[in-house]
């Protein structure tokens, strides 16, 4: 019976290392597959940034003639609804994953860039479509030079989050 404990000992220890290691399996797989969840969501939400930029050449480019001037209007008013629902989506889902930094750096980034962009497309709506192939390549191109601070800023703070360990990080 004596020999019967030590074994029973370490069936039970080998027992609790194994599950220990499957639980700590689960947890770094799980942590692996959140950070890749929202790494996509920060990336979908950045892209919806670029994509909002790049309205003024689309209005720039319209077409020209006379008879499709309503029709193009409506086509990119819509596209840029789409647009605009998807930066509207993403600032929600930032709202409810709240991850502070990430959130706040977003929100300005927006911000910014609706400012920025949004002059630009009210200038190249008031101005006449281009008219030839030539004028496609702009001479002055859109200068969003200034935006540099806040993408980094946000780039930064989904790079902090996404760490192993979150620096400051609010939950």
């Amino acid at each position: 019976m004596v020999s019967a404990v030590p074994a029973l000992a370490t069936v039970g220890i080998s027992a609790g290392v194994a599950a220990a290691v499957s639980l700590f399996a689960l947890w770094v797989a799980g942590r692996r597959q959140e950070r890749g969840r929202r790494r996509e969501l920060w990336a979908a939400a950045l892209a919806a940034t670029m994509a909002y930029r790049e309205f003024p050449y689309a209005i720039r480019r319209r077409r020209c003639e006379p008879e499709h001037r309503s029709e193009e209007r409506v086509r990119l008013s819509e596209a840029l609804r789409l647009v605009q629902q998807g930066l509207a989506e993403h600032q929600a889902l930032m709202r409810i994953e709240d991850r502070g930094d990430v959130k706040d750096a977003y929100a300005r980034l927006v911000g910014e860039t609706r400012k920025i962009a949004g002059g630009y497309m009210q200038s190249e709506w008031k101005a006449d479509p281009i008219q030839s192939d030539s004028e496609v390549n702009t001479e002055e191109p859109f200068d969003y030079s200034a935006l540099a601070k806040d993408e980094d800023a946000f780039v930064e703070a989904v790079r902090k989050d996404l760490g192993w360990r979150r620096p400051g990080a609010q939950r």
